[in-house]
């Protein structure tokens, strides 16, 4: 889409007259290519860039989730680890109170 909106503005230049007063199709041609070619370099910039950034994004939230994920496990293993604890006070006739 980069080269398509280079081209484009390069070929509204040249209607307006600014670029291409006395210069023949060729020459026309080529700059509206070249123009292209740097917007088509532009939009790869920007597009890698949004893509790391979208990669960064979703890095950090799996390592997010991860962790909560982690924090649940180490609850859950504490709760099981206290109620094994208490059933087996309470089979020797202990009174566990939380």
């Amino acid at each position: 889409t980069g080269a398509a909106a280079g081209a484009v503005a390069a070929q509204s230049r040249c209607n307006r007259n600014e670029i291409c007063d006395n210069a023949d199709s060729e020459v026309q041609q080529e700059y509206r290519q070249n123009q292209a070619k740097d917007a088509a370099a532009a939009g790869a910039v920007v597009g890698a860039s949004k893509q790391r950034q979208s990669r960064r994004q979703q890095a950090k939230a799996q390592e997010q989730q991860a962790e909560q994920q982690s924090a649940t496990a180490a609850q859950s293993a504490e709760a099981a680890s206290k109620q094994a604890y208490s059933g087996c006070m309470s089979g020797r006739g202990y009174t566990v109170t939380p």
